[in-house]
């Protein structure tokens, strides 16, 4: 079994197109016989789960997100990470509307590993 290594910048740049590389990440690679396997290990801040009351309007709700963004701003963070629910369209549209990128590019599964 090959040793994991650091990418080589070669490597990172590839990557570029297709991953959300930030500026605490650190691109780690496993050479193989049938190619390369790389690993996007990051540092970020998320907001996951933020639980809105059941009749909290989009107002309101962009007013609670704002804050905890100027929160988050006076605290260095210059981005964050938080998923939205892929049936909730009308705040899908908001979020994008103010700015958010959406990230993934298709339906997903989030596991957490106790380590």
């Amino acid at each position: 079994m090959n040793p994991i290594r650091p990418a080589t910048p070669e490597e990172v740049e590839k990557l570029k197109k297709t991953s959300d590389l930030t500026p605490t990440s650190v691109v780690l690679a496993m050479d193989g016989e049938n190619g390369t396997d790389f690993a996007v290990v990051r540092m970020v801040t998320e907001l996951d789960p933020v639980y809105f009351a059941e009749g909290s309007s989009t107002a309101r709700r962009a007013l609670f997100i704002w804050g905890l963004e100027n929160m988050l701003r006076f605290q260095g963070s210059g981005a964050y990470y938080f998923n939205v629910a892929v049936d909730d369209e009308p705040w899908q549209k908001a979020v994008t509307k103010w700015g958010a990128e959406q990230i993934s590019t298709g339906p997903e599964f989030r596991f957490k590993k106790v380590l």
